[in-house]
Order: structure tokens, then C-alpha cells, then sequence
């Protein structure tokens, strides 16, 4: 049974996942907007500040 819902899934989220339409920025400011996640940090205090002290937060070239 653990079998099935394992075939399943694998079979089931790549189709949910791929399926969602796509929105493409028109602009340079429209698509730094859809990345912004300034807002994030009011919720998830704890996760960015480890976000903040990973290289992850410098992985972009220009990031700081």
C-alpha cells in the first residue's frame, strides 16, 4: 500500500507542480517585485536572520 501512494506522488506533484500558469515579468522592476521577500522577515524573523548569516544571502553577484 505504501508502494502505491509512493507511485503516486511521484506521479501526482510533478503534474500539480508544472501545471500552475506561469507569469512572466515584463520588466526588470516587475521581476525583482515578484522576487522581493522584504515582507517575509515580519513572520519568519528567526529564518531569515539564519538566511542573513548563510552564504546563501550572498550567492548573487551585487547582493550587498
Amino acid at each position: 500500500m505504501k508502494r502505491i501512494g509512493l507511485i503516486l506522488f511521484c506521479i501526482i506533484m510533478p503534474v500539480t507542480a508544472y501545471s500552475a500558469p506561469e507569469k512572466k515579468a515584463e520588466s526588470i522592476a516587475e521581476l525583482a517585485q515578484m522576487y522581493d521577500v522584504s515582507s517575509c522577515k515580519d513572520c519568519h524573523e528567526k529564518e531569515d536572520n539564519e538566511w542573513k548569516r548563510s552564504f546563501h544571502a550572498v550567492s548573487l553577484v551585487g547582493s550587498l
